[in-house]
């Protein structure tokens, strides 16, 4: 088995698990890419990677996508919030860190320490984490690889254009959802759009 049939396979496993999700928030309504590899491929992979299908597959429709990407000035405000009024209009359930737990700079050690056991605790429940890659802010990184480390899936999302994805992204599995037109159809159910980074690493 060849090393890109291991990506292609991590990314239709991926697939898999988000088509799940979203099929009890919209039934009838996904469009997935086919896996043209066979099963047994699965024998071949880190067993992180197999977890991740098992352990999703247990998780049941409480589980939440985790909402990750900066909201820190009033752009940042606007795409986290139209992202999260598109999961609302999708019956999407959702975590989102700017909505429950938000934590002001001068916050004291107790509601820091809250905070980031809030965000650990979500990103371990979640079916998958999506996540904003622009603005490379390192709050997100540091949840992205945190997710990677827990073996919850990722998928990156950008609304700058032509916006690529590093090494360290592209090697975890991670696809890409680009612009607002792919964004809303990713969270209506369209998996197919969040695409393997075929570029240069940035």
């Amino acid at each position: 088995m060849k090393d890109n049939d291991v990506c292609e396979f991590l990314i239709v496993e991926k697939r898999v698990l988000a088509c799940k999700f979203m099929l009890q928030a919209n039934p009838g309504n996904i469009i997935a890419a086919p896996c043209s590899l066979d099963s047994s491929c699965a024998a071949h992979l880190d067993k992180r990677y197999c977890d991740v299908r098992n352990r999703n597959v247990k998780g049941g429709i409480d589980r939440k996508v985790y909402l990750a990407g900066p909201f820190f000035n009033t752009e940042q405000l606007y795409v986290a919030g139209k992202v999260e009024d598109i999961c609302k209009k999708n019956n999407v359930k959702f975590f989102s860190p700017r909505l429950e737990c938000f934590c002001p700079p001068n916050a004291s050690r107790h509601q820091r320490a809250k905070t980031f056991n809030m965000n650990i605790e979500h990103i371990e429940k979640a079916e998958f984490v999506f996540a904003r890659i622009d603005d490379f802010d390192p709050g997100t990184i540091w949840e992205i690889g945190y997710a990677f480390a827990v073996k919850v899936p990722i998928f990156a999302y950008t609304t700058v254009p032509d916006r690529g994805l590093n090494l360290m992204l592209v090697e975890s599995g991670v696809t890409l959802v680009r612009g607002w037109g792919d964004i809303e159809k990713f969270l209506k159910g369209d998996l197919s759009v969040a695409k393997t980074w075929e570029g240069n690493i940035v």
